[in-house]
């Protein structure tokens, strides 16, 4: 995250002050081709201003003391080197760069700019607010989710539209959570695994669900669209961003943020002290954990609902073949990630294809989805099927099987033939493929 937050009260409210810091030699940075972009030593980088812009705006939308207090939130750079920083303030930057302003270590720059920047926000301690600050959880900002959950559901973009077998897949998962909030039980938990092959629309489904979500008024949680790689997270970012709202980072969360927090140097700790901590025993380590006392970074039930796309490539560090396997950024001793989100949530909706896994430990089946389920209390997990679908490859699932055939990818028992539909005028099922230089 960033590198220092002041807190404080300001003229009227309390407020927080967000300091990036950078230790750059800036000596011939030139400005970027567009006002994110910095070139820094000649490369293509993101602006220090827009970096502390997203750690600004994520703490005005997410933070629970923030939104509970109306606290004002500010940020800047602060270079620790005499850098020259004009690049950095003009051309396609100037408005970035007055907005979230930059100063170097220069005295002149810090007497002048840095020391008043803060003074102006920041007059008196307020040390009530800066405990609530340090104590604050995840917390969404219902009006704004519910703006963008209105854009995606009046959106005609094809990636936001529900067509045949996903409708229906959309509407058994509604109606699965209809019953849930029906319950006069409000700990009983639900958890729902949607299956299909790629191309079925899982993605679609999982945006329509969120925006369905985020607008009911029986739900007064997080909704969060949980993902299993970077890449992913950045794909998702982009589609919440395309509606016009600057929420995006806060909707999407990575599945590493769901670890109570049984992170990689508190494990070292615990064994330098003594304890005897291993992956096997992750369910020991979490109970020892929280018998320290420790606080719970994920804690029970603290989102609503959590829809996880991709969920087949969730790390189980207890899957076969996995001890040995690079954590990818988490901590293999806090267990399964997918147990870490049925506990955090009330509830999980899992989109996965049962047949696709990556590394050995990137590999969570429906039926140790459905194990950790009934574990944590769920009586019966709803499995959606969305087998057969296709809306990849102009929607022919013909295709689609022929080449699962050709490359003998489809499941064991199905019989297959290499030939290409036959036909009176293609009797031996040819399949030509050719090269062209215009679809003309």
């Amino acid at each position: 995250w960033c590198d220092a937050v002041l807190l404080g009260r300001g003229p009227e409210t309390p407020a927080v002050v967000i300091i990036e810091m950078k230790d750059w030699d800036t000596a011939g940075d030139r400005p970027g081709p567009r006002e994110s972009l910095i070139e820094h030593r000649g490369s293509l980088v993101l602006h220090p201003s827009d970096q502390v812009r997203g750690y600004t705006e994520y703490c005005q939308l997410f933070h629970s003391a923030v939104l509970a207090d109306r606290a004002a939130v500010a940020g800047c750079v602060y270079f620790t080197q005499s850098a020259e920083l004009e690049p950095y303030r003009g051309g396609p930057h100037a408005a970035l760069a007055a907005h979230y302003p930059l100063f170097s270590n220069k005295p002149a720059d810090v007497e002048g700019g840095l020391v008043p920047f803060i003074a102006s926000r920041l007059t008196t301690p307020d040390r009530d607010f800066a405990e609530r600050f340090e104590r604050g959880t995840y917390q969404q900002d219902r009006n704004l989710i519910r703006q963008v959950s209105t854009a995606i559901r009046k959106s005609t973009s094809p990636a936001f539209v529900l067509l045949d077998e996903q409708r229906r897949g959309f509407e058994e998962c509604m109606r699965a959570i209809d019953r849930l909030l029906a319950s006069a039980d409000p700990t009983e938990k639900l958890a729902v695994i949607i299956e299909g092959p790629p191309g079925s629309g899982k993605s679609v489904i999982a945006a329509q669900l969120w925006a369905a979500l985020a607008d009911d008024t029986r739900i007064g949680g997080p909704i969060v669209v949980t993902t299993t790689t970077g890449c992913q997270r950045s794909n998702w970012e982009a589609l919440f961003k395309s509606t016009g709202r600057a929420v995006a980072k806060g909707i999407v969360k990575g599945a590493n943020k769901y670890n109570p927090g049984l992170y990689g140097a508190r494990v070292k700790a615990d064994r330098l002290s003594g304890d005897t901590i291993t992956i096997a025993s992750w369910r020991e380590n979490l109970t020892h954990h929280a018998a320290r006392g420790r606080r719970n970074r994920a804690p029970d039930n603290s989102f609503a609902v959590s829809i996880v796309d991709e969920a087949h490539a969730l790390i189980d560090p207890t899957a076969p073949n996995a001890e040995g396997v690079s954590p990818s950024g988490w901590s293999m001793h806090a267990g399964p990630q997918a147990w870490h989100i049925i506990r955090a949530s009330r509830v999980s909706i899992f989109l996965m294809d049962g047949e696709q896994s990556y590394r050995d430990n990137e590999t969570t089946t429906p039926g140790r989805i459905a194990d950790y389920a009934r574990e944590q209390g769920v009586a019966d997990v709803e499995v959606i099927s969305l087998a057969d679908q296709q809306f990849r490859c102009g929607g022919s699932t013909e295709y689609v099987r022929w080449m699962e055939d050709t490359l003998q990818l489809g499941p064991p028992d199905r019989p297959t033939g290499l030939a290409w539909r036959r036909t009176p005028g293609n009797p031996k099922g040819r399949f030509i493929f050719e090269v062209v230089d215009s679809p003309l």
